[in-house]
């Protein structure tokens, strides 16, 4: 009985509310490497001011694009997987897993809450965000998210 009672009394300090993003899957990126990012022409604008008008969407809209940050699964290493916000540097979306990474962040965000949504074109060279940064589920198993070697663990998920 002392110690059912023992584990009961110790059981609070042992457990984590709430949801957790994490997987099984190993994941890693090096921020701190030199890549570079797709740059958005006209017709790229054009096609997100179509989706905005069409969606009578009235708040922000953020882009993503596609950079060639090295993305290292299990499965070998992908050079088209991570994207950066353009309106805000600091924010990076990996479509392995479904995360959203901010530099300075304890953990990665699963983005879908809050009315979220994502959309690519065919080219998949960006996306266009509506309803960004509303929050989301956090991916616990991860390195802090720096300008540098980011680790976690994720799902098999993926938005596109």
């Amino acid at each position: 009985m002392r110690l059912l009672s023992f584990v009961i009394v110790l059981l609070p300090f042992f457990s984590f509310a709430g949801d957790d993003a994490s997987g099984p899957i190993p994941y890693e990126m090096d921020l701190s490497k030199p890549y570079s990012a797709y740059e958005l022409n006209q017709k790229d604008i054009r096609w997100s001011s179509s989706l905005v008008t069409n969606f009578g969407y009235k708040g922000k809209v953020f882009h993503f694009v596609r950079t060639t940050v090295k993305l290292v699964t299990p499965d070998g290493v992908k050079n088209t997987s991570v994207y950066q916000c353009i309106e805000k540097p600091s924010k990076f979306y990996v479509v392995d897993g479904d995360l959203m990474f901010t530099i300075g962040d304890e953990y990665p965000l699963s983005p879908g809450v809050g009315g979220f949504s994502m959309h690519r074109p065919s080219s998949g060279n960006f996306i266009v965000c509506l309803n960004c940064f509303s929050g989301g589920v956090p991916a616990t198993r991860s390195t802090p998210v720096k300008m540098g070697l980011i680790r976690w663990h994720g799902g098999e998920f993926a938005r596109f």
